[in-house]
């Protein structure tokens, strides 16, 4: 498939669909982040975790958009196993470890109050956190994350990986991924990602994500962790974004995670996306995102 227009030349040269500001690039635990500084130092803190295959760059285009409102500062963590983050050694990537290493993150760059939110396996990981109180939250935001994604969601997410690890690695195979899987996509966003991303590897890198992260492991102490417990349990406020399109978070299923929450902020479903709704429509999901850190409730269920 020829590429469209926004998404043919050269991925360096970036200058035309540049982000409003560089974030300071860092590493801690092993993971790599990126932090944007705000202008309000005692404003509370978005952190920012992203799904399977993706990486902290994929939020670029929405914190442009958060920028324009957002007066604190916003932090981007890439989980394990993926981009440039370190790799397990041993091959496991669990829900409680994983949760601890990103939490450990959170606590040592933020100080004051944060506003988690999380994409598909980021909101699983994000729902961890906040049930099981190992940082305090001020709000979660759940981006189309589905409790029991099913057979259907993992081979769409396995299919993805493997598309990201074809050998070899360059700028027209994410191009090519990006034309194919992301028909909703906003050309901004997608540029934005593919350019940075492909910079933040480390060198030599033969692979963007480690293929064991697809084995990702759901138990607690060897045992499965119920996700619809955990949601249960979250006692902060959280607000569930659907993507209106999306193949992974069904209707009923979004409807259901957001009528199981104590303090639900809000069930948002936002139009003209799918599952991959920071690279489709950024703007809205930053409009989203602060609506919520600034604790604005609204309708139980509402278009976008």
């Amino acid at each position: 498939m020829t590429p469209p227009e926004y998404l043919r030349g050269s991925f360096a040269d970036a200058r035309a669909h540049a982000p409003k500001s560089d974030p300071r690039v860092g590493q801690d635990e092993g993971l790599r982040f990126l932090h944007w500084a705000g202008r309000d130092l005692q404003a509370a803190t978005i952190v920012l975790l992203h799904g399977m295959g993706d990486g902290a760059d994929v939020w670029h285009a929405t914190v442009d958009a958060l920028q324009d409102t957002h007066a604190g500062n916003i932090l981007a963590v890439e989980l394990p196993g993926h981009w440039g983050s370190q790799w397990c050694a041993d091959g496991h990537y669990g829900l409680p470890d994983t949760a601890a290493r990103v939490s450990q993150v959170i606590e040592r760059q933020v100080a004051g109050p944060v506003c988690l939110a999380g994409h598909s396996l980021g909101g699983r990981i994000a729902t961890y956190i906040a049930a099981r109180e190992i940082i305090p939250l001020k709000t979660l935001v759940l981006i189309d994350m589905n409790p029991d994604p099913g057979d259907d969601g993992m081979h769409a997410v396995h299919d993805h990986v493997d598309a990201l690890n074809h050998a070899p690695f360059d700028g027209a195979i994410l191009t090519g991924i990006a034309v194919n899987r992301l028909p909703l996509c906003a050309p901004d966003a997608v540029r934005q990602y593919l350019c940075a991303a492909t910079r933040s590897l480390p060198d030599h890198a033969r692979h963007s994500v480690d293929p064991s992260v697809l084995d990702f492991d759901v138990t607690e102490a060897g045992l499965p962790l119920d996700c619809w417990k955990l949601l249960a349990a979250i006692r902060c406020p959280v607000a569930v974004l659907r993507g209106a399109l999306s193949s992974i978070l069904p209707a009923p299923v979004a409807h259901r995670a957001a009528m199981s929450l104590r303090s639900c902020r809000g069930y948002f479903v936002v139009s003209k996306a799918g599952h991959a709704i920071p690279l489709e429509q950024p703007k809205t999901l930053a409009g989203l995102i602060q609506r919520c850190a600034d604790g604005k409730d609204t309708e139980r269920s509402a278009l976008w």
